[in-house]
C-alpha cells in the first residue's frame, strides 16, 4: 500500500469491512461506512450518476471514497458537483487517476 494511503486513510487499529457487489445492489445499511473503494468500476466503466445518489446517502458525513476515474469521462466534475473534494492522486495511468476523495462537511 502506497505511503500517501496509508497515510490518509489508515487511521482506526481495527475497520470492519463490508463487501458489496453491484449484483447484490446498494442496500440500506445499518451503518454509515467510513470509506467506499471503487476500482476500475465505478467512475471508470460505469459513470458517476449510476451509483452517486446511493453513495451520497450511505457514506458517512466525513467519510472517504477512493474511485479509479476515467480520464476525460466527466466524472470527476460530478464527483466535485457532489460535494467531495480530491485529497490526492495515488496512482495513475494513461487512461485513468485513482483518486482519494473526502466528502465536505
Amino acid at each position: 500500500v502506497p505511503r500517501q494511503f496509508r497515510r490518509l486513510w489508515f487511521r482506526l487499529p481495527d475497520v470492519p469491512v463490508l463487501l458489496l457487489t453491484p449484483s447484490r445492489g446498494l442496500v440500506d445499511l445499518h451503518i454509515r461506512p467510513d470509506l467506499i473503494i471503487s476500482l476500475k468500476s465505478w467512475c471508470h466503466h460505469y459513470p458517476a450518476a449510476v451509483y452517486l445518489a446511493d453513495v451520497e446517502r450511505l457514506l458517512a458525513a466525513d467519510g472517504r471514497l477512493i474511485v479509479d476515474v476515467r480520464r476525460g469521462s466527466g466524472n470527476d466534475a460530478a464527483l466535485v458537483g457532489a460535494g467531495f473534494t480530491a485529497l490526492a492522486v495515488i496512482e495513475e495511468t494513461p487512461k485513468r487517476q485513482r483518486i482519494v476523495w473526502e466528502r465536505r462537511r
